[in-house]
């Protein structure tokens, strides 16, 4: 949920101040035809409280505050970044239609996401941003998957798995556990002859510049590839679905 506190640093707003700001967000196309009085009416509020909020945040009047806040929210067009990030091509999948199962997977919800080592930051990136498009879904480190899995039984229907090396014991273990169960196993790996990619349904390839570096010592986009990768499923989940831009909720 959009704090439109967020918008203005320390300033401290009262309720009725962010119920104000909050209708110009979600009528920022129309509120200048509204006008200064338009709002106040539409707020219960009035012309002076509209006014003395302009002032409180450093403006000087009720046109300045309505343009200021749209130059706040307007959303860039991110179709030339996501053609950018596929014009690299960091990844590479193991059959045609991988994208689109994946984004079935992700429509449907319930997965589980799992990794180990560097790749768990990855897993939890993933993990809290299958909750805040609204899919259930649970994250899973290093406890033991049959318990997660006694735990959650009705609501997993995929596993996701992300590991550098496709061989770590936690991604591998938790592998061949989901495909006894004949879940749907998706893998973000950079080594395509791994166990981990051998074994999955989806495999995403992530290019992996340095193979024998278990401790991450040298640099290595590969986690940082994964996200993307990720990032640019979901910007296709989210043109699939016709999915907009959230307004911003009524203080």
């Amino acid at each position: 949920m959009f704090d439109v506190t967020k918008l203005f640093g320390d300033i401290k707003l009262t309720s009725i101040e962010e119920s104000i700001i909050t209708y110009i967000l979600n009528n920022i196309d129309s509120c200048m035809g509204e006008g200064i009085r338009g709002i106040a009416k539409k707020t219960y509020t009035s012309s002076s409280t509209i006014m003395r909020l302009s002032k409180k945040l450093g403006y000087n009047g009720f046109v300045e505050l309505v343009y200021s806040l749209k130059l706040k929210v307007s959303t860039q067009d991110n179709s030339e970044i996501i053609n950018a990030i596929e014009n690299k091509q960091i990844f590479s999948t193991n059959y045609d239609n991988a994208i689109d199962d994946f984004i079935d997977c992700i429509d449907k919800g319930n997965i589980l996401v799992s990794a180990e080592g560097f790749s768990e930051l990855v897993s939890k990136y993933i993990y809290m941003k299958l909750l805040v498009i609204g899919k259930k879904s649970v994250l899973s480190t290093f406890i033991d998957f049959d318990i997660l899995f006694d735990n959650h039984v009705e609501t997993i229907d995929s596993v996701m798995l992300i590991s550098k090396s496709g061989e770590g014991n936690h991604c591998v273990k938790t592998c061949i556990l989901a495909k006894e169960r004949n879940l749907k196993i998706i893998s973000f790996t950079g080594n395509p002859q791994s166990t981990l990619a051998k074994n999955s349904d989806i495999t995403f390839l992530i290019p992996d510049c340095e193979k024998l570096d278990n401790d991450n010592f040298y640099p290595n986009p590969f986690f940082g590839y994964c996200i993307e990768t990720f990032e640019i499923i979901i910007h296709k989940y989210f043109l699939k679905y016709n999915i907009k831009h959230k307004s911003f909720p009524k203080a």
